[in-house]
């Protein structure tokens, strides 16, 4: 391979890294195709740490997250504990129906104390 289409390569990879906020490096010798495709097919950071569980051939080597470079440890503790896709969108979801069922609440109490009142006249007169 020429100099010139390492630097390519090494410029894509770069490029590559640069737009990721999250990687994990590991080691998948003697693992079978079968349980190397399946953990591609299930990859998330949760679901790493619970396939290491299952198949103990795996190993973490690193990670890189937010730039910041982690120790096998840090990658199962750290990657693994951040939120999946779904489960941050319904975070943020809720985060920003929170004020507005808060306001509904208040709106709606005066009018429930209204309707108690009346009952508790009503059940006394």
């Amino acid at each position: 391979m020429l100099r010139s289409e390492k630097a390519q390569q090494i410029d894509a990879i770069k490029s590559r890294f640069d737009k990721m906020t999250s990687a994990v490096f590991v080691d998948f010798q003697r693992m079978t195709v079968e349980e190397v495709t399946k953990l591609r097919d299930d990859l998330r950071a949760k679901v790493l740490k619970e396939f290491i569980k299952e198949n103990e051939k795996l190993k973490i080597k690193a990670g890189v997250l937010d730039g910041q470079v982690l120790d096998a440890k840090g990658v199962e503790n750290q990657l693994a504990a951040l939120p999946g896709k779904n489960e941050a969108r319904a975070m943020l979801l809720a985060t920003l129906m929170a004020p507005a069922q808060r306001m509904v609440t208040l709106l709606n109490a005066p009018a429930g104390n209204f309707v108690r009142l009346l009952k508790a006249k009503e059940q006394r007169g």
